[in-house]
């Protein structure tokens, strides 16, 4: 099976963050996030990814036609639980953004800040100085969006709150069904440095369930001129995805990976010192 498709330049990340040409560190192509971060449905409630927008999107004054997404609301179907999203979600009249993106956090069990995240390295959404039209946000997260018909999405996925609940279950999808997708954890996989094929390819040992499913959802690598650029322009086979979405989740909530420590622990007392992630 295939992964969604994107429109291009999207998936290439050409929503760019402002440049700064800091070399990016500590981004492991197999490991761009921990399973147990992607899946922490807790981290923020509905007040704090309010005060989140709030805060990102402090400058924005909405354009004529555009809307700020600290400011957007929409009316919300009901959706059942199931097999992938195993709470249910209660639809509600004119919800905000925010409680839109807890309410899908819950149902389907996935890091509302990865949402928050996504949004904005798609479209830009969250930092937007005057905000975004409404075919922006019908296609929030790129998600069903193909390559082939530029800024037209699958109509069943169309819309804000269609786009954040679709793209959340796909993760849960990917995890689901690890061997039906392109990417998978525990192998070498073979990533694009970019949606032209000349530009070459990279072998990558993916680590975890999320970042195959990251891989999966955005299906480039950032080469090594996009991470020499930081957060500004590489070269003409560099995409920009996966670096930016590194970047703004360490600067926006924090690391994005959580690995075991290994080590001794020196105990106070008269106790043997005590051994972390097995024998020293």
């Amino acid at each position: 099976a295939m992964s969604p498709g994107f429109v291009a330049a999207l998936a290439v990340g050409a929503t760019q963050l402002p440049a700064a040409a800091v070399p990016v560190t500590g981004l492991e192509p197999g490991y761009i996030m921990s399973d147990s971060i992607l899946d922490d449905a807790a981290t923020m409630n509905a007040d704090a990814i309010q005060a989140v927008l709030n805060a990102k999107g402090t400058g924005c004054v909405p354009a004529a036609g555009s809307t700020c997404l600290k400011a957007y609301v929409e009316s919300t179907p009901s959706r059942a639980s199931d097999a992938l999203c195993t709470g249910a979600y209660g639809g509600a009249a004119n919800e905000t953004a925010a409680q839109i993106i807890a309410k899908v956090a819950t149902a389907c069990g996935i890091n509302p800040q990865v949402i928050i995240v996504i949004l904005q390295k798609e479209q830009s959404l969250v930092t937007a100085t005057a905000g975004k039209s409404a075919a922006t946000y019908a296609r929030a997260l790129g998600f069903c969006c193909p390559d082939s018909t530029p800024g037209v999405c699958d109509p069943q996925n169309a819309g804000f709150a269609n786009q954040v609940y679709s793209a959340a279950k796909q993760f849960k999808r990917y995890a689901a069904n690890p061997t039906g997708y392109s990417y998978r954890a525990g192998m070498t996989n073979t990533i694009l440095w970019n949606p032209d094929p000349s530009c070459g390819s990279s072998s990558v040992f993916i680590e975890n369930q999320a970042t195959a499913s990251l891989y999966n959802y955005t299906p480039y690598r950032p080469n090594a001129a996009a991470l020499a650029a930081g957060s500004g322009t590489g070269d003409a086979c560099s995409s920009y995805g996966h670096r930016n979405f590194h970047l703004y989740f360490r600067d926006w909530f924090g690391p994005a990976t959580q690995r075991a420590p290994v080590g001794v622990v020196e105990a106070g007392g008269d106790t043997a010192p005590s051994y972390i992630g097995g024998a020293a």
